[in-house]
């Protein structure tokens, strides 16, 4: 319909103006696009293509929805795990999506681009002098710290030293060493087998003194003499083991003594009675 009136692309950007009515928005747009195109002397209209009209059209009323999506992930996307390479095209993309002029906002991208990635960078991007500004700057920076560290890290993990393996020390737990008798006979032990929980004179491995001088005589004729020789014997024995028992005892005692009172020790030996 009305094919052969508009076939130019003013006429039918003219065409498609006058219909475009609306809210104060609408209204107000569809003045601001006159004013861009319009010569400000004669008043006549210097318009773009068509396609660049449909683009900017476009620009101007996408659907709410998407719009404010982008803009809700421009405010809440993070750097998190993704390396800075990548985190700066994606976020590129969305700053894109915005429609929003670049120039006129970029103190407002480049505070949401301070939130969204890694403080650490941050930090070494504000202490830069002369003092980094733009979002083209602040990507450059970021991409340059990040790199750099990662540099740094895979030179640490070259110059980490190798283990130094020694050789392992003697086990010497084995080895007993000589016990002191004075502290053998305080803790218990028995100083004639060694073994603890007994003293010398009650062992019962201890070995029992032969009698000296008295003999058993198996070829005697005469039965009671041959029974006294042998009584007399056994007599003898005990006599010497008992002495030998009183000694060892007497020893023991002058023993602990001299570890736990030395000075009663010393008393007792200077007693006349003691001599």
């Amino acid at each position: 319909m009305f094919t052969a009136d508009y076939q130019s692309d003013d006429q039918k950007i003219l065409f498609i103006m006058s219909y475009i009515r609306g809210s104060n928005r609408v209204n107000q747009w569809k003045e601001n696009y006159y004013a861009k195109y319009a010569d400000p002397v004669t008043g006549a209209f210097a318009l773009p293509p068509l396609a660049q009209f449909s683009a900017e059209f476009d620009a101007a009323f996408e659907p709410i929805e998407e719009k404010q999506k982008t803009n809700d992930d421009l405010f809440d996307i993070k750097q998190d795990k993704k390396s800075i390479d990548d985190f700066n095209i994606k976020f590129d993309n969305l700053v894109g999506k915005t429609r929003l002029n670049r120039q006129q906002c970029d103190p407002l991208f480049v505070t949401m681009y301070k939130r969204a990635i890694r403080p650490a960078l941050v930090t070494h991007i504000i202490n830069i002098v002369p003092p980094v500004i733009t979002l083209t700057e602040w990507m450059k920076q970021a991409l340059i710290n990040e790199n750099n560290y990662n540099t740094f890290i895979k030179g640490q993990g070259n110059d980490k030293k190798k283990p130094q393996w020694r050789a392992k020390a003697p086990n010497t737990s084995t080895t007993a060493a000589p016990r002191d008798p004075n502290a053998m006979e305080i803790e218990g032990w028995c100083f004639n087998c060694k073994e603890k929980g007994h003293l010398s004179s009650n062992c019962p491995k201890r070995k029992k003194k032969p009698a000296k001088g008295k003999t058993r005589k198996a070829d005697t004729t005469e039965e009671g003499t041959s029974t006294a020789h042998i009584e007399e014997a056994e007599e003898d024995t005990d006599d010497d083991s008992d002495g030998a028992t009183a000694i060892e005892e007497a020893v023991n005692a002058i023993r602990v003594l001299k570890v736990k009172n030395p000075s009663f020790l010393a008393q007792i030996l200077d007693d006349q009675d003691f001599e």
